[in-house]
């Protein structure tokens, strides 16, 4: 597994950056194996279970060592929890998901790296990016340095992503209903339409080349809060609408492998709980992962036939 397979972008923090971290930090070394476990168990079906054993094995001593660390609030922790935290996040989605999981929750509880993304919240909080980003992961990657190792696009070409009349349709049936949660609902469609607007643009402004982006979806559920959470424990139709309509982002982050078949796994599960009485809504992220997964193939195939010096621009 290559720096490439976790993420784009600073591909120097997990080339070199991150193993160094990792012998100093156990918890970070064991994720590494998990993850990579994995990944091995995918190019190799044939030894499937003796690689999602190895992986089971190391995620699980992993995971109890970075639970060790959290209550510390320790400054000097602060890196090594954040890259633990994205490879749980990593492995979670790896993972092989049961019908019942739903991003985030998964037969009415949460799942164990959404629980962990909270408590690395703290940490950002109170001792700030500068702290992760210090000792062996520094310096902190620029915006610029992301933009020049973005992965293969999802090129749209002159087909725009109308998003914001579907999301207003969802706002409308928000306003309309006598749940009591409207206002929580209100903060995540709100939170979501920046979301989009930052993939992809407006239709007065949009984007036709679709980058997805790991740290701008992720940076959406990072902000999800505990009521909303607990709508979706209880499977309220709005909550899981809204959760519906993420899927499409989540369609954008296909190029890494472990996020393959996520979008359709978790359209699927809405589906089946909320019934045909809300099929209309479910119409357009049903319709728009299906063209998004269109426009990936036809850029896969143009990227194949041009050479690899046209394409490095030589």
């Amino acid at each position: 597994m290559t720096s490439s397979d976790l993420t784009y972008g600073d591909s120097l923090l997990w080339r070199e950056k991150v193993p160094r971290l990792a012998f100093g930090n156990h918890c970070v070394l064991h994720l590494l194996l998990a993850v990579s476990a994995l990944h091995f168990a995918r190019e190799k079906p044939d030894e499937w279970a003796r690689f999602e054993e190895l992986a089971e094995n190391h995620y699980t001593v992993g995971l109890r060592q970075v639970m060790e660390i959290l209550p510390r609030q320790n400054r000097d922790d602060a890196g090594a929890l954040y890259i633990a935290t994205t490879l749980v996040c990593a492995y979670g989605f790896a993972k092989t998901p049961g019908p019942a999981h739903l991003l985030i929750v998964s037969d009415g509880e949460e799942v164990a790296w959404f629980e962990l993304l909270k408590g690395v919240r703290i940490v950002v909080t109170t001792m700030g990016w500068d702290a992760i980003f210090a000792g062996v992961l520094g310096p902190h990657p620029s915006a610029e340095a992301d933009d020049k190792q973005l992965p293969s696009t999802t090129e749209t070409r002159t087909r725009v992503v109308e998003w914001e009349k579907a999301l207003q349709r969802i706002s409308e049936l928000v306003s309309d209903s006598e749940d009591g949660d409207k206002q929580v609902y209100r903060k995540r469609i709100d939170q979501l339409s920046s979301t989009f607007r930052s993939t992809f643009g407006t239709a007065a402004n949009p984007k036709y080349n679709v980058h997805g982006r790991m740290e701008v979806v992720i940076g959406y559920v990072y902000s999800i809060k505990d009521d909303f959470v607990l709508c979706l424990k209880n499977k309220k139709p709005l909550a899981l609408l809204i959760l519906a309509y993420l899927v499409v982002l989540i369609k954008t982050l296909e190029w890494m492998w472990y996020m393959r078949g996520w979008a359709n796994h978790i359209l699927h599960g809405v589906a089946l709980i909320l019934g045909p009485q809300f099929r209309e809504y479910l119409r357009w992220p049903t319709e728009e992962i299906a063209r998004l997964h269109e426009d990936a193939n036809k850029t896969q195939v143009a990227t194949t036939a041009v050479p690899n010096g046209l394409r490095d621009g030589s």
